[in-house]
């Protein structure tokens, strides 16, 4: 049911129309394929994560509302952000996310997307287990709790903050570990191991600088540390 009252929703938005083929589906008034690159809605687009770093979000929204409309515009289009076609004409976020949520708040509403696959001949179940078993999906919360697929916020603006999310960011900034493109959620990966250690569990949505400064110290340490060994990206201590 969730499916459907979504839908509705998202044709007010962008009129959505049932796919022409398996090939092809069209999401406002643009015929999306696999390999494609289009400007559409941002709020057509579906999340494919639980949660943002809103810190890290924030960044972007300053970005974005320094802009003018023409160079705003460029600058997205250099940027795609990466969506898989799924049933009933949805486009699911696989990256992005932060510069979607961002891209809302900052009062905008066109984004281009690339589709990296077409699963839109799928059910939905398949669909969901495709999305998982392939690691295109991050089905764990804001909190650290294993969630279900269809849990997933409808809205990318209803997306909640993840302060350790926001952390690990942070450190791979600080060079606290490798970034690696080829690794979907990695700073969500960190953050969880980040959020399992008990010196870092005052951090809380909403922190303040002074206590992101605070975890970013014993964050960086613990990153370095054998215990963070088997994550990727990671950078021992005596290499750094």
């Amino acid at each position: 049911m969730k499916f459907l009252v979504f839908f509705l929703d998202v044709s007010l938005v962008c009129l959505a129309f049932a796919p022409l083929s398996f090939a092809k589906v069209e999401i406002c008034g643009k015929l999306l394929e696999q390999g494609s690159v289009e400007k559409v809605s941002v709020y057509a687009l579906f999340p494919g994560q639980f949660a943002v770093g809103a810190k890290v979000a924030q960044v972007k929204i300053d970005k974005l509302k320094n802009f003018n409309k023409e160079d705003r515009m460029a600058y997205l289009e250099n940027r795609p952000v990466s969506v898989i076609l799924g049933p009933e004409n949805r486009a699911y976020l696989v990256d992005g996310h932060h510069l979607s949520f961002a891209l809302i708040q900052a009062g905008h509403d066109q984004i281009w997307v690339r589709v990296i696959e077409d699963w839109s001949h799928l059910s939905h179940d398949d669909f969901a287990q495709n999305m998982a078993d392939q690691s295109k999906v991050r089905l764990v919360d804001e909190h650290g709790q294993p969630r279900d697929f269809y849990d997933l916020p409808v809205r990318i603006d209803l997306l909640p903050d993840d302060p350790y999310r926001t952390l690990a960011d942070f450190v791979q900034r600080k060079k606290g570990f490798f970034k690696d493109r080829n690794v979907l959620f990695q700073e969500f990966i960190w953050g969880d191991y980040l959020r399992g250690q008990p010196e870092l569990s005052f951090l809380a949505p909403g922190a303040s600088t002074e206590d992101y400064e605070k975890a970013l110290t014993i964050a960086l340490r613990l990153a370095h540390s054998t215990g963070a060994a088997g994550l990727p990206g990671y950078i021992p201590a005596n290499s750094r």
